[in-house]
């Protein structure tokens, strides 16, 4: 039962958001910044309304039914998401109003530039590194604005680090979802460069993160690198055993809920 429902929510990417709230969280604490609930939840419904019209704009292009759980219950709901996510930004709209003027001049910049990605994710032969800058600058949002401390040398890395999390996420489920996105003629890294080329680049790129994780724990004995290193080691494991994480979309769940582990520093 907790598993179905699990999947309904990964289906409808509320995990996505709640996972981005989570680590909004966690850099506020990292960043040492009080932030503010409006500033949370403008995040968290913005990056549903991101996720939600990405997938409802990939649908729209699709002659047949799609061959993803995903972009399928997009297919079939997507009058009703459409509308679901016109209300979820007027909220978010309604939200500026309580936002500090230098968070919400950040959330116009940030929000223009997601915009642009929408208009152009087609011609992006490496979409995944807009999407991955774009995250992480999403998650920094509600804390990073109202900054005054000079950022410390772990801090500085923790947030590239969260960078190439996101990267290495979006990289890896490209590479699952390499055949259904040539049959939809949906547009990914792996689709343009291959399967080889992505796993070379995800091995480079588990390799560089693990080093550094684990070089910035030693360093600076810091708890807040436990979240981070536990999340990179979870996305190896499903990227060294593909063949059981493919099955029923197991990366998904696993891959999208490792955001939620940041908590753990939350709740310390």
């Amino acid at each position: 039962m907790l598993l179905r429902f699990y999947r309904a929510v990964n289906l409808l990417s509320l995990d996505v958001a709640g996972g981005a709230v989570v680590v909004a969280l966690y850099f506020s604490k990292v960043l040492q910044v009080e932030p503010r609930f409006q500033g949370i939840l403008a995040l968290g419904l913005a990056v549903w309304i991101i996720y939600t019209v990405d997938r409802l704009l990939d649908v729209r292009r699709m002659e047949m039914p799609a061959s993803t759980k995903r972009h399928r219950f997009h297919q079939q709901h997507h009058r009703t998401l459409w509308i679901i996510t016109l209300l979820a930004t007027g909220i978010v709209l309604s939200l500026i109003f309580f936002l500090r003027p230098p968070v919400l001049l950040y959330g116009f910049v940030l929000g223009t530039l997601v915009g642009i990605y929408l208009l152009i994710q087609n011609r992006l032969p490496w979409k995944e590194i807009m999407v991955a800058l774009l995250y992480t600058a999403g998650v920094l949002f509600p804390s990073s604005t109202v900054q005054v401390v000079t950022l410390s040398v772990d801090q500085v890395f923790a947030i590239f680090f969260t960078f190439l999390i996101a990267l290495i996420n979006l990289l890896l489920f490209s590479w699952f979802e390499l055949e259904s996105d040539q049959q939809d003629r949906r547009l990914s890294f792996v689709t343009r460069w291959g399967k080889r080329k992505a796993e070379r680049i995800l091995f480079t790129l588990f390799l560089a993160t693990g080093t550094m994780a684990t070089g910035m724990f030693i360093v600076f004995r810091s708890p807040m690198w436990i979240p981070l290193m536990i999340m990179i080691a979870i996305l190896f494991i499903i990227f060294y055993y593909p063949d059981y994480f493919r099955g029923d979309d197991r990366y998904r769940l696993w891959g999208d809920s490792v955001f939620l582990l940041p908590m753990l520093e939350v709740m310390r």
